[in-house]
């Protein structure tokens, strides 16, 4: 059976993979996320526990034993054998209102199996498209090492002078550069993206096209459902407390037997006398606690709101940028590239500016896509809000 999971898994790694089948994998196979499913359960035995009464208390004794005879059970009215139960019965309603309570944090547990999921889905679309955009970084790197490769060729064919030539080469050693960062920045996008899923793709399809998305807070996100879900809770433990304010009873009986003497049974009712106060303080604790929760939940939501403004301007000014690079500032180079080159032609300007303009292509190129990576890291982040 391992052996067959494993070569699943070695096969999935071979595949490619998109964004969808990875966050698949990762809901299946993520450790955190099956500990919190197991917090679920354990939730609901307990649930059903807090609605059980406690157990009977049962006590087996003899009175007055003599030390001088402990066989003899007849030698006075006062010894006897007895048996005895007694039972704690719960009143008004506290059974009902612990069940309550603990089938809000049920609820709890699930909301928290959700909220995982989401951070998941989060960090991988991240990791995802950061990981695709190094990938079109390398290539644009490539393809400008082919590029200054092949200047560094026309140099040498003109003779050109040896500092142009040193240029070009400089030029192609910061590109390997880069080029070696990158890689490195790859497999750890990789990496995290395995100890996710528990797969390590060695191709990611997903498109890195600009998403329409409605920037504005899922109400009900698990999150902000579990904060709600804490101050029903707290309303739950201030009805409890306030119950606890009234005892409750503990019914005792036993049967008592006697040598030579009729048998009989006695019966109590106890209760225990609320006199020090401590009901009352845990009932103002149950009372504070609930305000502290309604604020707790006021304040998610404030920063749940601002984070999705605050992710949309950021998103909004990327595409923006970056729009502007491809359509504008990249062309216009371009466009400065192609004028150098006719001047250069009619010996009008030095090399040294057509190489400065190649260099300076491969910048603008990959400042836009640093707009891409960033606009990518918010759209993740934003996955998680909406």
């Amino acid at each position: 059976m391992k052996h067959m999971i494993l070569s699943t898994l070695f096969a999935l790694s071979l595949q490619a993979q998109n964004l969808d089948s990875l966050i698949t994998l990762a809901y299946k196979n993520d450790p955190t996320l099956a500990q919190l499913q197991e917090g679920m359960a354990l939730s609901k035995r307990k649930s059903e526990a807090a609605a059980l009464w406690e157990n009977p208390n049962l006590t087996l004794g003899a009175t007055d034993l003599r030390v001088d005879d402990l066989t003899t059970r007849s030698l006075e009215p006062m010894q006897t054998h007895f048996v005895s139960l007694s039972q704690k019965i719960p009143l008004w309603h506290k059974l009902a209102l612990s069940k309550a309570l603990f089938q809000g944090k049920e609820k709890i547990a699930k909301y928290r199996v959700e909220d995982a999921k989401r951070k998941i889905l989060s960090q991988l679309t991240g990791l995802v498209y950061l990981s695709v955009i190094v990938d079109k970084k390398i290539a644009l790197i490539t393809k400008n090492r082919k590029n200054l490769h092949h200047i560094k060729q026309l140099l040498q064919g003109y003779q050109a002078d040896a500092e142009y030539i040193m240029e070009v080469e400089q030029s192609l050693l910061l590109l390997r550069s880069q080029k070696e960062m990158l890689l490195a920045q790859k497999a750890l996008y990789l990496q995290k993206i395995q100890k996710l899923t528990f797969v390590k793709p060695t191709s990611i399809e997903v498109q890195t096209k600009f998403v329409n998305i409605k920037a504005k807070v899922d109400m009900k996100h698990p999150l902000l459902a579990m904060y709600a879900q804490d101050i029903k809770i707290a309303q739950k433990a201030t009805e409890l407390a306030h119950a606890k304010q009234k005892p409750d009873i503990k019914v005792s009986g036993g049967y008592f037997q006697r040598a030579g003497r009729a048998d009989y049974l006695n019966f109590s009712v106890s209760m225990p006398l609320q006199v020090q106060g401590r009901e009352k303080i845990a009932l103002q604790e149950a009372k504070i606690a609930l305000k502290m929760q309604q604020h707790k939940a006021d304040a998610l939501h404030n920063r749940f709101d601002n984070a999705v403004k605050m992710l949309a301007i950021i998103m909004h000014k990327n595409r923006t940028t970056y729009r502007l690079y491809q359509k504008r500032i990249l062309p216009k180079q371009k466009q400065i590239s192609a004028y150098l080159r006719a001047k250069n032609r009619l010996n009008e300007i030095t090399m040294i500016k057509l190489i400065d303009n190649a260099n300076k292509v491969i910048t603008l190129q990959n400042l836009a896509l640093d707009e891409l990576a960033s606009y990518f890291k918010a759209y993740a982040k934003m996955r998680y809000y909406l």
